[in-house]
């Protein structure tokens, strides 16, 4: 029972390890499961340690998740809505999801694992309502597309392992935000890791070196409780949107939104279409300086 929380907490590089970590929320409701089991068959050492096992589990995912007991008090003069996703959760459903994307309204969107065809599809459909975009167009899944109401300006690639990460400026009431989109590929050996790792590493000197407040989102395909992105947060500074994880589903969460100091998160949710995963939206603003 404390070697799987162990491995939750500070998974080894292996699939074992890899695979607990990112179950350790289903893994905190076992533990929950066997205290509570216990109790009613009075086998008092191993509830203890079933609820003490729970306890442990649960502050620590609150404690990498928003720490927020609430979110701010929306400034409508200075919030703006992002919505990210990949394409990949689409399937047939393109006039479905250009119809939810329209509806939620978002004045920046993030799209991943853009192909050409993707590409014209989306200029085609979303350039009358988002007519500044900024795309890295590949056949492989590291092609990115940034759609905005408002002008996209300093546009920046950086490299990382031959896998550009794209990067924009973004005003909103003469203040502005640099959006940076970030894709890592599935971390399945010890090689996957290691190109991760340089991912984060290049994303870190970005952020660090930054003048202006940075959002960082995108499918990192990596639980934000991972030792990856807690050493990744712990290097730059940055705060995670989610509060929470819904329970509803048991869908690990590997898309995410990291905002600098000087960025207040408002809103944030997961979003589905049709019943499936489909993206995520927060809603940010600048902080009012007192």
């Amino acid at each position: 029972m404390i070697g799987l929380l162990v491995l939750s907490i500070f998974p080894m590089e292996n699939a074992l390890g890899n695979t607990l970590s990112e179950r350790a929320v289903l893994l905190m409701f076992g533990f929950l499961g066997i205290g509570l089991l216990s109790l009613v068959l009075r086998q008092q050492k191993i509830m203890y340690a079933g609820m003490i096992c729970c306890g442990i589990l649960s502050l620590f995912l609150k404690g990498e998740s928003n720490g927020s007991i609430v979110f701010p008090t929306k400034n409508n003069l200075q919030s703006f809505k992002i919505l990210h996703l990949n394409l990949s959760s689409i399937s047939d459903d393109y006039e479905d999801a250009i119809k939810q994307i329209r509806e939620l309204e978002p004045d920046i969107i993030s799209f991943q694992e853009v192909t050409p065809e993707w590409n014209a599809f989306l200029k085609m459909r979303l350039s009358g309502q988002y007519p500044f975009d900024e795309t890295v167009v590949k056949i492989d899944p590291h092609g990115k597309a940034l759609y905005a109401k408002q002008e996209l300006f300093q546009r920046q690639t950086y490299q990382s392992s031959q896998r550009p990460l794209l990067g924009v400026g973004y005003r909103k009431n003469g203040k502005q935000v640099r959006v940076i989109s970030c894709y890592l590929s599935q971390s399945v050996n010890r090689q996957g890791l290691v190109d991760a790792q340089q991912t984060l590493d290049v994303l870190s000197d970005v952020v660090n070196n930054a003048k202006e407040p940075i959002i960082v989102l995108g499918d990192f395909n990596l639980v934000y409780w991972s030792s990856e992105i807690r050493q990744f947060r712990s290097n730059t500074g940055l705060n995670n949107s989610r509060r929470s994880i819904a329970l509803s589903s048991l869908d690990v969460p590997f898309d995410h939104i990291f905002y600098t100091e000087g960025i207040e998160c408002v809103e944030f949710e997961d979003i589905t279409l049709n019943n499936s995963h489909f993206g995520i939206i927060g809603t940010y603003q600048f902080e009012l300086v007192n």
